[in-house]
């Protein structure tokens, strides 16, 4: 995540790709509520992305 950039479509999706892959490995509480609205705000700007590409 350092080097996410909400602007490029390449580092969104590895972002998403990888926030995904280590959701099910939380226990902390805490970071997992951080960790919740990261991943939302990355997925939603992940499927935003999917639409504008399908739509051109």
């Amino acid at each position: 995540m350092t080097e996410y950039d909400r602007a490029s479509f390449t580092s969104v999706y590895h972002s998403y790709r990888n926030l995904k892959d280590i959701s099910s490995d939380l226990n902390n509480p805490r970071l997992s509520n951080e960790f919740l609205k990261t991943i939302t705000e990355v997925e939603t700007i992940y499927n935003n992305y999917n639409v504008l590409l399908y739509a051109n």
